[in-house]
């Protein structure tokens, strides 16, 4: 084992709440340095915070927490990703950026690599269904009669999928309607369920709305692959 890993291994292990948070607070002045904006945290913000810092540093407090659906709560889970629901303007993208650079360092388990939405919708008007193996992580088995799927767990990564919702649900290939994110979501959750790889996304979407934009048979998963989070309040941008 390296001496860098090592170090990653103590520093995961030994990593408290309190001073995750510090890093975190600290790793968000830098940027918002960077952007000529000052912090600004409302107590909504601050609870996203708190749960992210939570969930990112193991911290079995993260599931005293809920999720109040229409007819039952749903308790958090850390096996899950995390989905994020809210109005434009309310750090749901800064703050999955400022978590993927934490988790580098600091909890390499749960890296992820980042896709918007739009840019998978516009790969996928250029390349067709093809493109779509790059979010799937699907590798091709070209000595079969048929072309067979086929997953390499070696290559999947958990995910985090942003702006869910922004893109148009159906896009015409070669005079057919496909649906290209709600094909990504559906293989996503099979590869949770066979493999626990997380995918997390955003989205300004509310929850009911995930049916009429996808299916039902998404809406209905959303439930099991994703822990729900929304925020409500001003537009920080506008602040």
């Amino acid at each position: 084992m390296t001496t860098q890993n090592k170090t990653i291994q103590k520093n995961t292990a030994t990593l408290s709440y309190n001073k995750a948070s510090n890093i975190i607070i600290q790793n968000i002045n830098t940027e918002l340095q960077k952007q000529g904006r000052k912090l600004f945290l409302d107590d909504d913000i601050k609870k996203m915070y708190r749960l992210f810092t939570m969930y990112f540093t193991n911290n079995r407090e993260f599931e005293k927490f809920n999720f109040e659906a229409k007819n039952k709560t749903i308790p958090f889970d850390l096996r899950k990703g995390l989905l994020i629901l809210g109005n434009t303007g309310r750090s749901k993208t800064f703050l999955f950026k400022i978590f993927s650079e934490f988790t580098k360092e600091y909890s390499p388990g749960k890296q992820f690599r980042t896709i918007n939405s739009i840019e998978i919708q516009s790969v996928f008007s250029a390349v067709g269904l093809e493109a779509l193996k790059k979010y799937m992580y699907y590798r091709y088995d070209n000595y079969s009669e048929e072309l067979r799927r086929i997953h390499t767990k070696d290559e999947i990564q958990n995910l985090y999928i942003d702006e869910l919702g922004f893109e148009e649900p159906n896009i015409k290939h070669y005079g057919t309607n496909i649906r290209p994110l709600e094909n990504v979501l559906f293989d996503r959750h099979k590869i949770f369920v066979k493999y626990g790889i997380k995918t997390h996304a955003s989205s300004n979407l509310q929850v009911h709305e995930f049916k009429q934009h996808y299916s039902q048979r998404i809406y209905s998963r959303i439930f099991e692959m994703f822990n729900i989070i929304t925020t409500e309040g001003q537009d920080l941008r506008l602040l």
